[in-house]
């Protein structure tokens, strides 16, 4: 089971907007991987922007027995979402390959 929360800070709505359907994009897609790890997770998400079009995305995602946390600084809140994403997908990757090597 997977509870995702998104939290946001001085985000303009249309950044709002795009990012809610990104997140969704993207958490069904992690969801083939979170599924293999058979544990209740949670995923929260903090997009934060700052004067001049700054995003900060940080994003934590706790297994039970760890937590990943990764952040991401950008003027492109798309970008960084997908950098975050792709490092997220990366180290599930490798906790799936230490859950199958037990």
């Amino acid at each position: 089971m997977l509870t995702s929360d998104i939290y946001y800070e001085n985000l303009d709505k249309k950044f709002k907007n795009q990012l809610e359907k990104r997140v969704d994009k993207k958490l069904k897609i992690l969801q083939k991987y979170l599924e293999k790890i058979n544990k209740p997770l949670k995923i929260t998400w903090k997009v934060n922007q700052f004067k001049h079009q700054l995003f900060s995305i940080n994003v934590q995602l706790n297994l039970g027995h760890k937590e990943i946390i990764i952040e991401k600084k950008n003027n492109d809140l798309l970008k960084a979402l997908e950098v975050v994403f792709n490092a997220l997908k990366e180290n599930l990757l490798i906790e799936l390959k230490k859950i199958k090597e037990k």
